[in-house]
């Protein structure tokens, strides 16, 4: 259930199962109810439930370095025009796949995948840049990945 401040408490057997989909997604709910000592439809249902809450997606992660494509991770100053105007805008650029608000030196911080380096100078100098309100961009290429593990529940215990 939500609390007052949106959040969404999940218990231990919610998280046993996250964790389980997290190591093999496509891991049958039968096998994961019998490793809890659980029936299928308690996870099946709460599996669902999670879904529909938004706290979890079932989905096939592609790793984009793996496939020759080049990672950045980009930070975005705005100025004289809304936040949500220009987060907007970046939202439909196909190669970005994380957008995020934030504060500190930066108002959003993305990260995309392009195909090459005329990709990149394309999505940064011809669209990015072109945005109304965006002020300032700083433009980090991931050169090699060490971890990138999806995997959240350390901040729960």
């Amino acid at each position: 259930m939500p609390t007052e401040s949106g959040v969404t408490q999940v218990d231990e057997t919610d998280v046993a199962i996250m964790t389980a989909l997290q190591e093999d997604g496509r891991r049958p709910f039968t096998e994961i109810a019998r490793s809890l000592g659980l029936s299928e439809g308690t996870v099946r249902q709460r599996v669902g439930r999670l879904q529909r809450l938004g706290i979890v997606q079932i989905v096939g992660v592609v790793n984009p370095s793996r496939l020759g494509m080049r990672r950045l991770v980009i930070g975005v100053q705005v100025r004289g025009r809304a936040v949500s105007g220009v987060e907007k805008a970046i939202r439909e650029f196909p190669e970005v796949d994380y957008v995020a608000v934030s504060t500190g030196g930066y108002d959003m911080v993305l990260m995309a995948a392009c195909r090459d380096d005329d990709h990149v100078l394309d999505l940064v100098s011809e669209r990015l840049r072109k945005i109304a309100g965006v002020d300032g961009l700083a433009v980090i290429t991931v050169i090699k990945e060490t971890k990138d593990a999806y995997r959240y529940f350390g901040a729960l215990s």
